[in-house]
């Protein structure tokens, strides 16, 4: 943890430099900047995380000198499993796992040129996919139909730009997948399947609204509300290529 606390403060000092420098420049007001964090705590391995060796099944027991490697070059640590639980709560869940303590991070944008401050949490769900759109439509660049003879696939994400400014915002789905975690998001109501869990493994659903830390099941009291949600992932899983054989 030592380390992960030594990386976010360097993170903090690295931005507040830029930050500065923007400031000094007369351009902070009129720079986007979109800040958020990697999705979800990681846990593995165990209580105390592991290095690379580790990831090949060799534990190793670090002491000594050998300490004072963890965060130097050549080095892969992780804070384990305790940290994750501290740093994902009261969400369930870690990485790997498209629960909300697996999918859900922070936001900060920042363009006081383009939209009023805002006093309070803005809660529709975005997506990192956005962000693409969202740049097109600050900097007014036109995405091509195509690119040497080659026609690109619409983008999934939406601009943020009208969320920023307090305008009306369309609800729509949030799918997710990962090593055979599977989520689906639609308004206040999400589907998850869950994996390495005791069989059989099938589709929970949430009212994050009330229930934000998914402790309630209600796939048994709400069966068509899962079966909706259940098709809309399996559309989207069969358009993109990612159902589970």
């Amino acid at each position: 943890m030592a380390t992960f606390a030594a990386m976010v403060e360097h993170v903090d000092r690295g931005i507040g430099r830029i930050l500065t420098d923007l400031e000094a420049s007369g351009e902070l007001a009129n720079t986007l900047i979109l800040f958020t964090s990697d999705n979800g705590a990681c846990y593995e391995w165990g209580p105390f995380g592991f290095d690379s060796a580790s990831r090949t099944g060799k534990t190793t027991l670090h002491a000594g000198e050998q300490l004072a490697q963890m965060g130097q070059s050549g080095s892969f640590s992780s804070y384990g499993s305790g940290w994750a639980n501290l740093g994902n709560t009261p969400l369930a869940m870690y990485k790997h796992f498209c629960n909300e303590g697996g999918i859900t991070s922070p936001l900060i944008a920042h363009w006081p040129a383009a939209w009023p401050a805002r006093s309070e949490w803005i809660r529709p769900p975005a997506h990192v996919m956005d962000f693409f759109p969202t740049i097109a439509e600050a900097t007014g660049a036109v995405r091509p139909v195509e690119i040497a003879g080659v026609k690109l696939k619409p983008l999934s994400g939406v601009s943020l730009v009208p969320l920023m400014r307090g305008l009306a915002w369309p609800e729509r789905g949030i799918p997710t997948a990962h090593e055979g975690a599977r989520g689906y998001r639609l308004g206040q109501w999400k589907i998850v399947w869950g994996k390495r869990q005791a069989a059989p493994v099938q589709w929970q659903l949430f009212d994050l609204s009330q229930d934000p830390s998914e402790e309630n099941d209600l796939a048994a009291s709400q069966p068509a509300k899962t079966a909706e949600l259940a098709a809309l992932w399996n559309a989207w899983a069969d358009r993109v290529g990612v159902r589970p054989r």
